[in-house]
């Protein structure tokens, strides 16, 4: 019998890109979270936005910060893990709880993420002075 293989979404996120959203997402779910809605047209944006949040999560991929070194992919799937439970906490005040822990992982990550841009950049541009002095 062969062994089940992981299927890959097209949407999933893998990307830099993806990943910058991904952080982005969570975040904004972080603030939906900890102000007071009275309206119910944000609430309605909330649910989506976390709703969105929960699919993301779902499908995302850490090999990305693989290049980062062991603990920070550890981190990432640790944030993860923690996003999944937040997007699918189902009271406000579970969310609220959760919501400086997410916020900080995913803040964490964004740096991660930059800083791995920058030795990609320099990388790719080193001996190359008319580029990069």
């Amino acid at each position: 019998m062969r062994a089940a293989r992981r299927k890959v979404r097209a949407d999933a996120v893998a990307t830099p890109q993806g990943w910058s959203e991904l952080l982005a997402q969570a975040q904004a779910c972080c603030r939906d979270a900890q102000r007071e809605t009275t309206d119910a047209t944000d609430d309605r944006d909330c649910e989506l936005r976390r709703f969105g949040l929960t699919h993301a999560v779902r499908d995302a991929q850490t090999g990305l910060f693989q290049a980062s070194g062991y603990p920070t992919f550890q981190f990432a799937n640790g944030f993860l893990e923690l996003a999944r439970a937040f997007a699918s906490a189902r009271h406000l005040e579970h969310r609220r709880a959760m919501a400086a822990g997410v916020s900080a992982a995913a803040a964490f990550l964004d740096q991660q993420l930059h800083a791995e841009r920058q030795r990609a950049f320099e990388a790719a541009h080193r001996n190359r002075p008319e580029i990069y002095g």
